[in-house]
């Protein structure tokens, strides 16, 4: 009995310290807990598959040469997609006229609903990966007008660095204040862990990689670089013509 209670004060203690330790209070810190209980024992090495979706954007009110977003004075109409390993894997829909832009991990079509084709994964919209070494998670976000879309900038964040909970990424920087990313384990059902998350490994992109560009925009550049060249030796011909 007397070696029993030595044993009690330290956990009580250690219990105790982790609690006040604990950023999310005490309900996150139970979670966090779990998650490394459920996670003794495996090889912190092996490559982990993740649910991920983009939980909500944050814009200015303003550009940051003061101009507003939309001619009419309207907020953004912002959207998203992201991509692994070059490749896109989700794309979300536009959150219209929203300084907060959030989305849901859930999505059902209505086709789906009357064939009767439906199971658990035509109710999740969201990306699936698997945390690589040397890979990268990216998130391109856009500004859409009726006619066009245009880039704002991407994040890039690498896929080791996920965790499971929300992880937020300010940004600060072309009208964007923040992006919160959901992370979800692989499988079962999609909860989100109550953690907060705050990785310093992550970096925005300005220049938009040709990858994201969709097939309208890579013909639309195509046919102004082609103007450019015939202008110029349009000029020249001129030019010779003209000289003496």
């Amino acid at each position: 009995m007397r070696l029993l209670i030595p044993i009690i004060v330290i956990l009580a203690g250690g219990a105790l310290a982790f609690y006040l330790n604990s950023n999310g209070g005490f309900s996150s810190a139970i979670d966090d807990l779990t998650e490394k209980v459920k996670t003794l024992g495996e090889s912190t090495e092996e490559p982990v598959i993740f649910r991920v979706w983009l939980h909500e954007v944050e814009a200015n009110p303003h550009l940051p040469d003061g101009a507003k977003w939309d001619q009419d004075g309207s907020a953004p109409d912002l959207s998203a997609e992201l991509y692994w390993q070059e490749v896109r894997l989700l794309e979300t829909g536009v959150a219209k006229d929203s300084l907060i832009s959030r989305w849901s991990p859930t999505n059902m079509s209505v086709g789906k609903l009357l064939d009767g084709s439906v199971n658990q994964s035509d109710f999740e919209s969201v990306a699936t990966l698997r945390t690589i070494e040397n890979t990268f998670l990216e998130i391109a976000v856009y500004e859409n007008d009726p006619v066009q879309r245009s880039f704002v900038g991407l994040v890039r964040i690498p896929a080791t660095v996920l965790q499971k909970g929300i992880m937020n990424l300010p940004i600060n920087r072309n009208g964007i204040v923040n992006l919160r990313l959901a992370v979800a384990s692989g499988s079962g059902k999609l909860d989100l862990l109550n953690r907060q998350r705050n990785p310093d490994l992550f970096e925005w992109v300005t220049e938009q990689p040709e990858y994201t560009k969709s097939s309208v925009e890579l013909s639309v550049e195509s046919i102004s670089k082609d103007l450019e060249v015939w202008g110029a030796k349009g000029r020249r011909v001129l030019e010779d013509l003209l000289t003496p």
